[in-house]
């Protein structure tokens, strides 16, 4: 827990709305929402952000995180796959 609350910016609600986008098209496109209705479980991550209080810097990383995965999700896991298989390091 910082000290200083004001070296935080919280996230702005445009930010937060802008990584829900992120993270529905995400979730739906790996088969983790039910696609009749991503309501139901984004719902719940609203609720576990929410109580969080979600900092520019969290927002920041959770759309990159969700960004990795659509980019998997397409096509990365080829290159993955093929980085794998000659040995060379991923990250």
């Amino acid at each position: 827990m910082p000290a200083n609350d004001s070296t935080f910016k919280r996230a702005d609600a445009e930010q937060v709305e802008r990584l829900f986008d992120i993270m529905r098209n995400s979730l739906l496109k790996i088969g983790f929402l039910d696609s009749e209705n991503p309501e139901h479980m984004l719902l719940a991550f609203r609720r576990i952000f929410g109580r969080a209080g979600l900092e520019e810097k969290d927002v920041r990383i959770l759309t990159g995180m969700f960004r990795q995965i659509e980019w998997y999700a397409k096509e990365g896991w080829k290159v993955v796959e093929e980085k794998e298989r000659k040995g060379i390091k991923i990250r």
